[in-house]
C-alpha cells in the first residue's frame, strides 16, 4: 500500500528516476525516457531534453504511476478506450 509521500510524488512529479544504483534514467509520465546516464550516473548523459526513447501505447491513453509497496519499483499503467 502506498504511503502519502509516494502518492504525492507520483501525482505531482512529471518524471520518475529509475536506476539500479549505477545507471539512472528519467522516465516521463507519457513513457518517454528523456535523460539517461549510462553506464553510470557519474558519466555524461547519453541523451537529454527531447525524448528519443519511449515505451508507451499508440494513441491517447490515461497513465498512472505508483510505487509498489515500500520498494523503489515504479509501476506504470496505461488505459485506453473506455476502460
Amino acid at each position: 500500500m502506498e504511503n502519502e509521500l509516494q502518492k504525492t510524488i507520483a501525482a505531482t512529479h512529471p518524471a520518475a528516476a529509475l536506476g539500479d544504483g549505477e545507471t539512472v534514467a528519467l522516465l516521463r509520465r507519457d513513457g518517454a525516457v528523456n535523460w539517461l546516464a549510462f553506464p553510470d550516473s557519474g558519466g555524461a548523459a547519453w541523451f537529454h531534453g527531447e525524448a528519443v526513447f519511449a515505451l508507451a501505447p499508440v494513441g491517447e491513453a490515461r497513465v498512472t504511476l505508483a510505487y509498489v509497496g515500500q520498494t523503489p519499483v515504479l509501476q506504470t499503467t496505461w488505459q485506453q478506450g473506455g476502460s
